[in-house]
């Protein structure tokens, strides 16, 4: 049976924990590793790579990776932790998988003030994954709108019927 390589990346905290109780759950019953990835955005993209990149990297976050490790540890499963750099988080995703190696990535879905984007970001990436045979989760329930959707409320007392004027 072939080991699964598993990269969750790390984010706010009820997300992560969901994701990571899967991602543990499927190394355990098919053999395997997470590889827990802290992303960490820098403010110039001439900062990636250099300490400096970290300066926005806080305690309160590498707290949460100790607890993150702890519910891995409580799995027994094999993990390992990694900060990664990024000025683009999908360019990120896809490169941080591929030195990696994994084939299965929990990542949250990209984000963007225009809605759109985030969709267009989003099938990017899957497909950019899918590509190199690796398939990506987000945890949005499918067919799940992420933006704002038009919608007509009428009161509930004397609605009109149909044909009304």
């Amino acid at each position: 049976m072939d080991t699964v390589k598993v990269m969750l990346v790390l984010s706010e905290r009820q997300w992560t924990l969901q994701a990571l109780h899967l991602a543990c759950a499927l190394v355990r019953n098919q053999g395997g590793e997470i590889v827990l990835v802290k992303m960490v955005p820098v403010r110039h993209p001439a900062m990636l790579g250099t300490a400096a990149g970290y300066l926005d990297f806080t305690d309160q976050e590498e707290q949460a990776i100790r607890d993150f490790a702890a519910t891995a540890e409580d799995y027994n499963v094999p993990f390992s932790i990694t900060l990664c750099q990024y000025a683009s988080y999908s360019n990120a995703v896809l490169s941080a998988a591929e030195q990696l190696q994994a084939r299965i990535i929990f990542a949250p879905p990209p984000r963007s003030v225009i809605p759109l984007w985030s969709v267009v970001q989003q099938w990017w990436l899957k497909q950019s994954l899918a590509r190199g045979h690796r398939t990506l989760y987000t945890l949005q329930q499918a067919g799940a709108s992420p933006g704002w959707t038009p919608s007509i409320t009428l009161p509930k007392k004397g609605r009109p019927a149909i044909g009304d004027k």
